[in-house]
């Protein structure tokens, strides 16, 4: 086997060593030989390798490939972090915000291997090193590449762009490249349709590819031109547009139409630099080519001669008729005295970056519940399938949460013009509709009635009935009595007569002249007690609490003692 060094032989033996579970041992490693035996002195392996004498190349000489010792995965010195950082440069590079321990469970679970935590931090310096140093030589290449390229495809235009950075020092920034032959083909022998996108570059340096493609005679892709920038916007795709139109002589756009992803940066830079393009929807003028075949088949006439020249053989072939030629390796391109560019500078993305890869629709997403994706649903209602309960036509509509109104307790004292008692009152229930209360007797008497009954000079007042509260310290109340509030604005209250010899006697009304007044308390529901009160929350809320009897005794809330008499 021929080598073309002894690093190369020890990069192989170390691969073996790690792949067997043999523990290896460079007796003899310099320039010119290599002596290597395993670990274990009763081990029979032994390799032995030098440079040939007739040719440059470094062979193994002789080699005993047995070994009479058990396997052992501790390997020692033989696994560095070089090897580690070789191994891993592609995963490094992918993602750079891989964590050590991550790194480290790799290597455990693909070698069955322990490294330590140190190695592969050192290993992944020795990864990125790796690849940004290449960057940096490759990024200085950039000059000859142009120049080559003008050297072997004389009339190309290729342009490089870089920028200053914080440091002083000149950075890559955007690099365009059309060929002389791709150029002139396109001009002779394709559509005058082209294409505009960009899409992303995922590698080590980010950034945007722009392309313009064209379509030959055959409905074929046809590439015309490629820029690489940092970002897609206005500024990037004017420069773009600029050359381009250079290029293919485009002037302002007549005769052209232009196809793209409708992004905002090439829409502005189009209404810019080709305000006459077609840059829209598809416009279809004439008639088709059915109708046009008839017409002319009716008149006796060949339909060929009636086809457009860019759908002939012979346009066909002009598209291709120019060649690209071929360019030297890269260790025999031109030097120039430019400036190398370095490396673009790492834009920092919008948002909070993330740390979780994107999956695929294949793999498992980490939820402990098995997806519902494709499950077909059925209809608790209609029983069928493409539905739930929630959207079935069939669904009852919803009813309305409307309360039932409440029955309230009124409490009124039967014997009112009796004094007090020992016996606790009764309690009748009614409903809120007007009651009717007769004031002629000493005992007043209940009975339900309309609105409509009441005649011209009743009392009227519209209250609101609240559940019934005890008042305990009150002499001669007995049970519970109901607490009224009545809203501040009485609608009607008209009294013909008032006795003013009435007196009041322990909350007992005396010498009541009898009249034949009828008093009535309508009730009124409390939504339209509660719209007026939110209408006049200016105004004062009177809250009276009545007594024993409805009218009549005296009241809580009367701090002046009198009573409300009616002759």
């Amino acid at each position: 086997m021929r080598f073309k060094g002894p690093g190369q032989v020890k990069s192989m033996l170390c691969n073996y060593a790690v792949a067997n579970g043999y523990q290896l041992c460079f007796e003899k490693n310099d320039r010119t030989r290599l002596l290597v035996r395993c670990s274990k002195g009763a081990c029979t392996f032994r390799l032995w390798a030098s440079w040939m004498s007739d040719e440059e190349s470094f062979q193994i000489k002789s080699l005993k490939a047995d070994h009479n010792c058990a396997r052992n995965f501790k390997f020692g010195s033989l696994v560095t972090y070089a090897w580690i950082g070789s191994h891993y440069t592609k995963e490094i590079v992918e993602s750079q915000k891989i964590s050590v321990r991550k790194l480290r469970l790799k290597v455990m679970a693909k070698f069955g291997i322990q490294v330590s935590m140190g190695q592969c931090r050192r290993a992944k310096k020795y990864a990125l090193k790796l690849v940004e140093g290449n960057l940096v030589e490759h990024y200085g290449k950039l000059w000859s590449y142009g120049h080559e390229i003008l050297r072997t495809n004389p009339g190309s235009t290729v342009k490089l762009d870089m920028e200053d950075g914080p440091d002083g020092k000149k950075y890559f920034s955007k690099f365009y490249c059309c060929f002389q032959g791709v150029k002139q083909g396109w001009i002779e022998g394709c559509r005058r349709v082209i294409g505009l996108d960009g899409c992303f570059l995922k590698g080590v340096c980010k950034g945007e590819l722009l392309c313009a493609i064209g379509r030959d005679a055959n409905d074929k892709i046809y590439p015309i031109a490629w820029a690489v920038v940092n970002v897609e916007n206005k500024q990037n795709w004017k420069w773009f547009l600029e050359l381009l139109i250079d290029d293919l002589h485009l002037n302002l756009g007549n005769g052209f139409s232009l196809m793209s992803d409708q992004h905002k940066g090439l829409i502005e830079a189009v209404k810019e630099l080709l305000p006459y393009v077609e840059h829209r929807l598809w416009q279809l003028n004439g008639y088709g080519c059915a109708h046009s075949v008839a017409s002319i088949s009716f008149l006796n006439r060949d339909v060929e001669a009636y086809v457009d020249n860019m759908f002939s053989t012979t346009t066909f072939t002009k598209a291709y008729n120019y060649r690209i030629a071929p360019m030297n390796s890269s260790d025999m391109w031109p030097e120039t005295n430019y400036t190398p560019p370095l490396p673009p500078i790492n834009r920092r993305m919008p948002g909070r970056p993330t740390t979780k890869r994107k999956k695929s629709t294949t793999e498992n997403t980490g939820t402990h519940r098995v997806s519902k994706a494709g499950k077909k649903i059925r209809c608790s209602i209609c029983k069928e399938i493409g539905h739930n309960k929630a959207t079935c036509p069939q669904r009852r509509p919803q009813k309305l949460n409307v309360k039932k109104q409440k029955k309230q307790k009124v409490c009124v004292n039967q014997n009112a013009g009796q004094g007090s008692t020992s016996e606790p009152q009764q309690h009748e229930e009614v409903e809120m509709t007007p009651i009717e209360m007769d004031t002629t007797q000493n005992d007043m008497q209940v009975a339900l009635t309309d609105v409509e009954s009441s005649s011209a000079g009743d009392f009227i007042q519209y209250v609101q009935f609240t559940p019934p509260r005890s008042y305990e310290g009150d002499e001669g109340v007995m049970g519970e009595e109901a607490d009224v509030v009545e809203e501040a604005v009485v609608v009607e209250q008209e009294v013909e007569e008032v006795n003013p010899n009435a007196q009041v006697d322990n909350g007992n009304v005396q010498e009541v002249a009898p009249v034949n007044q009828v008093q009535q308390v309508c009730v009124r529901p409390i939504s339209d007690i509660l719209k007026r009160i939110r209408r006049r929350k200016s105004e004062r809320i009177l809250k009276l609490k009545l007594g024993k009897t409805i009218g009549g005794v005296d009241d809580p809330g009367n701090s002046k003692g009198k009573a409300l008499v009616i002759d």
